[in-house]
C-alpha cells in the first residue's frame, strides 16, 4: 500500500502537466514544414511501433507526405 502511494506521489507532476506538454508538442510540430520522427524502444516489438502508428494517425493526410515517421529497436 505504501509503495502504491509513493508511486502516485512520484508520478503526480507528470500526470498534471501531460496535457500541457502534449499541446506544446503539437504546436511545435504544426509550425514545422516537415521532418523525421524516430520512435525507439528496446526490442521494437510494441512500444515504438505503437508510437509510430499513433503519430501517423494524428497527422493530417498532407502532413504525412512531409513527415517521415519510423520505429526501431536496439535488439536485432
Amino acid at each position: 500500500m505504501l509503495r502504491s502511494i509513493a508511486r502516485s506521489i512520484r508520478y503526480a507532476p507528470d500526470r498534471l502537466f501531460h496535457r500541457r506538454r502534449e499541446r506544446q508538442a503539437h504546436q511545435v510540430l504544426a509550425g514545422r514544414t516537415g521532418g523525421r520522427v524516430l520512435f525507439v524502444c528496446h526490442g521494437n516489438i510494441c512500444r515504438s511501433p505503437y508510437g509510430e502508428h499513433a503519430l501517423r494517425r494524428e497527422l493530417a493526410v498532407e502532413a504525412q507526405r512531409r513527415w517521415s515517421v519510423e520505429s526501431a529497436g536496439f535488439i536485432k
